[in-house]
């Protein structure tokens, strides 16, 4: 049994040998060890050692103490019923906070069971070796410290676990990779996220310190600050789920609607995401019926030119000539727009000399 008595964490577990014992302590590293004194021989070279009554380590004993804290008939409901060892360690750990070191145990509320099954087992050379949370060269240069990049205590903790315990469950897996998948697609929401996170401060220890009688002043103004954050911190949750269910039917269905501006349960991020998804100018099959509906810069007239009629009306030759131009720029702007995505343009049609309705020389236009 592991009791953290600043946080208020509590959990049992059970081995079947003692190197899997050992090695969970290395992960554990606890600041004290409580052993029976019948238990002395076996277990007394193991590293903060500390000897206590056998009495508060008998069975039946230990489960009174239990159920007297939690105001419970029975264990069934924590999952540690089947679990006599774990039984016995847990009301030891009990008795010693209540009794000898006359601690108020108020904010251990739930004992939590952990099944060696459940988490692959690191052992002591493993964890040493691959430099998880400890290292020669820093805190830095671990595992830990690469990942690390949580904006509270209480995350920083639950990170240290997980990585110490990984988990072997691959539906918990694959919801923690969806999670992190949804956050990252909405940068915006993850930002935010990080931002009121920032503003909740280590709520689990300043909650153990003034239940015990040890807090001030500043702890009371830390837990009312944390507090005001939570509304804000349930509504960018809620948001996140809302945009990790968008984009799970995304996912499973392409063909899906794009999420409107009208609609009640989109918003801009998921618009923004489903226009990366579905790039609205993608060259498909059906391209030739998109360039069809979509106008053509070609087919826009140009624009009437300030006192066109005068000029043409003066000079019936530069007339012909632009009306010649503007069928022309008509006809290869049709034969533009009417071409499939994958054929090649061909060349506009040559104009020949005879065809250019140039002005003919005249002997008084050309004095000799």
């Amino acid at each position: 049994a592991c009791a953290d008595h600043t946080t208020g964490a509590f959990t049992v577990a059970e081995f079947p040998d003692l190197q899997l014992l050992e090695d969970e302590l290395t992960r554990l590293s606890p600041s004290e060890l409580l052993i029976s004194d019948e238990q002395a021989q076996e277990l007394g070279g193991l590293k903060n050692c500390q000897l206590y009554d056998g009495y508060a380590f008998i069975q039946e004993q230990a489960l009174h103490t239990l159920k007297d804290h939690f105001k419970v008939q029975s264990l069934d409901g924590f999952g540690c019923s089947e679990m006599p060892g774990a039984i016995a360690a847990a009301g030891g750990i009990l008795h010693y906070l209540t009794y000898q070191l006359r601690r108020n145990c108020d904010h251990l509320r739930t004992l939590s069971v952990r099944n060696a099954s459940d988490h692959v087992l690191i052992d002591t050379a493993s964890q040493a070796n691959l430099d998880l949370v400890e290292s020669r060269s820093g805190k830095q240069h671990t595992l830990v410290g690469v990942l690390d990049r949580t904006s509270t205590p209480m995350g920083a903790r639950k990170l240290r676990d997980w990585i110490l315990h990984p988990l072997r469950d691959l539906a918990t897996l694959t919801g923690r990779l969806d999670l992190v998948d949804s956050l990252l697609a909405e940068p915006y929401l993850l930002t935010k996220l990080r931002d009121t996170l920032k503003n909740i401060r280590d709520i689990e220890r300043t909650t153990g310190r003034l239940s015990q009688g040890s807090g001030n002043g500043r702890d009371l103004k830390s837990l009312q600050t944390s507090l005001e954050h939570i509304p804000n911190l349930k509504a960018d949750l809620s948001a996140v789920a809302a945009t990790s269910g968008r984009v799970a039917n995304s996912t499973s269905d392409p063909s899906s609607s794009p999420p409107f501006k009208n609609s009640p349960n989109s918003s801009s991020f998921s618009r923004m995401l489903w226009l990366r998804n579905h790039p609205p100018y993608s060259r498909t099959a059906d391209s030739s019926a998109m360039d069809t509906a979509r106008p053509s810069m070609n087919s826009v007239p140009p624009p009437a030119m300030e006192n066109s009629g005068s000029r043409n009306s003066s000079n019936p030759s530069a007339s012909a000539l632009e009306s010649t131009l503007l069928k022309s720029s008509s006809t290869t702007s049709s034969a533009t727009s009417s071409r499939s995505p994958n054929q090649r343009p061909t060349k506009p049609p040559m104009t020949t000399s005879a065809s250019r309705p140039w002005p003919t020389p005249s002997a008084s236009s050309h004095p000799a």
